[in-house]
């Protein structure tokens, strides 16, 4: 992206090349190979030193060497004379969805013992465990979650896990917290068949062998359609990609997953509640009732930046939280979803789904 930038000024030297000198400035002009490409790509020479990333700073001191000693220091402008807070998006509340409370008859953190180096896996019962049970389990790249029902689709418990780059580790971890239930339970239940879905179907689907290997896409329209019959138009956001899917009679008639970049995504969300301090249980609840200032819907990069400008004009947590999620569900809307598809049974899925806040910035 850079070459491109500066690049469309090589237009008027018939290929030789930027006009010398060249400096290149900046943190990123330290890493070797990043220079070399790039003169590679100008076909100039850049010129780097070993303080090329402090011409930041000395640039600043530069220019007040410049100015008569003893002369008074430009004072910056109080905090109370810059520009008043302003809002673009009025205060968070949930009117129109019908929005679930998350709760089984008795949930629990499990701790795996035989799986080394495997995370907690939180355990949510629906109904007294049966003998006869089919699993289904969805890898993300983010979270693995997995779903105990019986042949008559009743469920009876749900599991959840930290995917932390090891798929494999966190279905283990699954397993060994569902045969850990069942032994507490007093019940050996047969697996009649299981089911995979999910970044990491296709590897943990075959070393656990399962019946069953599903694209997310097919997974997420018939669930949607077996809970809400008439479900036209899914939104999915999980932790790294999101997904729109419309539908039509059950069947799926087109399908979108973002391709550009992560911005509209779970994972961005959690890194800036861990920045502000905010676990993700409390994400929701801090911000609704909440007005938020516009940031940037284009990358991450940009929603950080407009993050940071305004924890310097002291905007409250609350207010920045909820402008990180309309940031992406703009970012959503532009880039994932296409809006003139969207119909009239909509149905929210994926991990962020359990963000009531960012359901009330979909309405």
């Amino acid at each position: 992206n850079i070459a491109d930038t500066v690049g469309g000024s090589r237009s008027g030297h018939d290929g030789e090349g930027l006009p010398q000198p060249v400096v290149f400035a900046g943190g990123v002009s330290r890493n070797p190979a990043v220079v070399e490409h790039l003169e590679r790509l100008l076909g100039s020479r850049l010129q780097v030193d070993e303080h090329s990333h402090l011409y930041g700073a000395i640039g600043a001191c530069l220019l007040r060497l410049e100015e008569p000693l003893g002369a008074p220091v430009r004072q910056p402008i109080a905090l109370e004379e810059q520009e008043p807070k302003r809002y673009f998006h009025p205060p968070l509340s949930l009117k129109l969805s019908s929005y679930p409370q998350f709760r089984g008859e008795s949930s629990y953190v499990f701790e795996p013992r035989v799986v080394t180096e495997a995370l907690p896996v939180e355990v949510d019962l629906y109904a007294p465990l049966e003998d006869r049970v089919i699993l289904g389990i969805d890898i993300g790249s983010t979270s693995t979650k997995a779903i105990a029902v019986t042949p008559a689709r009743r469920v009876l418990a749900g599991f959840y896990t930290r995917t932390a780059g090891r798929p494999l580790t966190a279905v283990r971890a699954i397993l060994e917290a569902f045969a850990a239930l069942a032994v507490e339970k007093g019940v050996k239940p047969e697996i009649l068949a299981v089911g995979t879905t999910g970044a990491g179907r296709k590897y943990a689907g075959q070393v656990i062998g399962a019946d069953l290997i599903m694209n997310e896409i097919s997974a997420h329209a018939r669930a949607a359609c077996e809970l809400h019959p008439g479900t036209d138009t899914i939104i999915e956001i999980g932790g790294q990609d999101s997904k729109f899917t419309t539908l039509r009679d059950g069947q799926v008639t087109f399908a979108q997953m973002n391709t550009v970049c992560a911005a509209g995504t779970g994972s961005f969300l959690e890194e800036q509640a861990a920045r502000l301090g905010v676990s993700l249980s409390e994400y929701s609840r801090r911000c609704e009732g909440a007005a938020a200032p516009l940031a940037s819907d284009r990358c991450t990069v940009f929603m950080e930046r407009d993050i940071n400008h305004y924890l310097a004009r002291k905007y409250t947590v609350e207010e920045i939280l909820a402008a990180a999620l309309h940031s992406v569900s703009e970012n959503y809307l532009l880039k994932v979803a296409s809006e003139a598809l969207i119909g009239k049974t909509i149905s929210f899925q994926g991990a962020t789904a359990k963000n009531r806040a960012l359901v009330a910035v979909f309405e």
